[in-house]
């Protein structure tokens, strides 16, 4: 069984983009690699591997002299071509994120041949607590002898295979859904003196959809208890599947959020709390709405999201992200028009898959369901829960994968004022959210609707339900 991981790959055209606008000097004296001789080793050597590629590859003689043909043959197989331009664009990227390995140093950690295998600590301190860490018995020192950072490995454990990057780095764990996690001096999990490494998300009970734990009893102290069907030891199998495949997204890590409204002076009120009208498939327009917390002052951007519910009369909220005491609490809640309007909270977490996450949000689409609009969704950003729950109501409403995409970037831009490069990797978010809340391999070549609306079925809504959320939504 092969689980998807959310991380895509982009195409290797857009990929050599994006190394390209990280620029890095690299050692004389590494001549492998350096085929123009100008002191780096970058993509400029990768286009000049390539165009003496393109000669030989329709049996015209090749430029190059005696030092560039070795320069260029980066993997040592006597040859030039597209795959010793690969290694360099990977290097590249590589060294750009802090890489410390020569050009053939790194080279020759590019097989996938190499298998590591580590015992799965039955941990009971914290994993069972919690459900989304699988601890292995494996030091930093061992794994980085055969991976480095930022690549991406695929994880064999209990008949599933899970591909995610190698990370030093907690924040990489809301990046990327899956993630290999080196954690030295035990500074993010506790229960063990020393490093530990492990395999955690910040959106999936890791340990629970491989199958190494299962619910506990009631009267148990742990949430989770190890699945003592499987026996003892459970070993994963650590591989390679792509060299730095993950530092492309590192800038995603380096996002930058400011909370003054005059930093955002291309931006309206309404874009600054990332508020939108959903205006999509057959969703109506002045029907639904999605923005930043309007309650919450932490993000200094509530009182510009209440404003505009209210200039859009919005009649009914659904609140993700707090608890309804919660909600009360916060400075200036009396005095909103929020606190006055027909609101449904549902503190939700933020694992998509987990019971309590569909539970909550079956009673969020009743909810809609069953009271007039307009309607606003929120979380606290407005971003991830409800990027996610906006782009299930859109495909279930008949828009396409590339409307989906658009409007889950439109958060990102709000906010952190993001690059076009970063889009397409921001966009394979939300794809592999729905790939695989959806059971589906690629959401470009699904029917969305059709998708969605199984999905919402499984949530546990009738399929009158289902009809009056849509009649709501397409405002007849």
């Amino acid at each position: 069984m092969r689980r998807k991981i959310i991380l895509k790959m982009l195409p290797a055209a857009l990929a050599a983009a994006v190394v390209c606008t990280v620029s890095g000097r690299i050692s004389s004296a590494a001549l492998t690699g350096d085929v123009n001789s100008d002191g780096l080793i970058d993509s400029k050597d990768a286009s000049v591997i390539l165009e003496e590629y393109s000669l030989l590859s329709v049996g015209n003689d090749g430029s190059f002299n005696a030092g560039e043909k070795t320069a260029a043959d980066v993997n040592g197989d006597g040859l030039t071509d597209a795959s010793d331009a690969s290694a360099i664009l990977s290097y590249y990227t590589y060294a750009s994120t802090g890489g410390e390995h020569s050009l053939p140093e790194y080279v020759s950690r590019l097989s996938a041949d190499k298998v590591l295998k580590a015992r799965v600590i039955e941990d009971k301190d914290y994993s069972l607590m919690n459900g989304r860490y699988v601890a292995l018995d494996i030091s930093i020192d061992e794994l980085l002898e055969t991976f480095d950072y930022n690549d991406i490995v695929t994880v064999k454990l209990n008949g599933y295979e899970l591909d995610m990057p190698l990370s030093r780095y907690v924040t990489n764990i809301d990046v990327c859904p899956l993630c290999l996690y080196a954690d030295p001096g035990n500074q993010f999990l506790f229960g063990y003196e020393g490093d530990v490494v492990y395999i955690t998300s910040s959106y999936e009970f890791v340990g629970l959809t491989t199958g190494l734990f299962r619910r506990a009893p009631e009267d148990s102290k742990y949430y989770y208890e190890f699945n003592s069907d499987l026996g003892s030891p459970v070993v994963a199998e650590i591989s390679l599947k792509e060299k730095s495949g993950y530092s492309r997204l590192m800038p995603l890590n380096n996002l930058v959020r400011d909370y003054v409204r005059e930093k955002y002076p291309n931006l309206t009120d309404e874009e600054y709390a990332n508020f939108r009208m959903i205006k999509m498939g057959d969703i109506a327009e002045g029907v639904l709405y999605r923005s930043s917390n309007p309650i919450d002052p932490v993000l200094s951007r509530n009182t510009y999201a209440d404003k505009a519910a209210e200039e859009h009369g919005v009649k009914t909220f659904i609140n993700l992200a707090d608890s309804e005491d919660e909600a009360e609490r916060f400075y200036g809640f009396s005095d909103s028009y929020y606190s006055k309007q027909n609101v449904i909270y549902l503190d939700m977490p933020l694992v998509f898959g987990e019971d309590t996450f569909r539970e909550r949000l079956a009673a969020g689409f009743r909810f809609i369901a069953d009271n007039e609009g307009p309607y606003l969704m929120h979380c606290m950003e407005g971003k991830f829960r409800c990027g996610f729950v906006s782009a299930v109501l859109e495909c279930f409403m008949g828009a396409d994968a590339d409307e989906v995409e658009e409007d889950f970037v439109r958060s990102y831009i709000n906010y952190f004022r993001v690059p076009d490069e970063l889009h397409p990797e921001i966009k394979s978010l939300i794809d592999g959210f729905l790939e695989r809340e959806f059971g589906i391999e690629d959401l470009h070549l699904a029917d969305t609707r059709a998708e969605a609306e199984k999905y919402i079925r499984g949530l546990g809504l009738t399929e009158s339900e289902i009809n009056r959320l849509r009649a709501r939504l397409s405002g007849k």
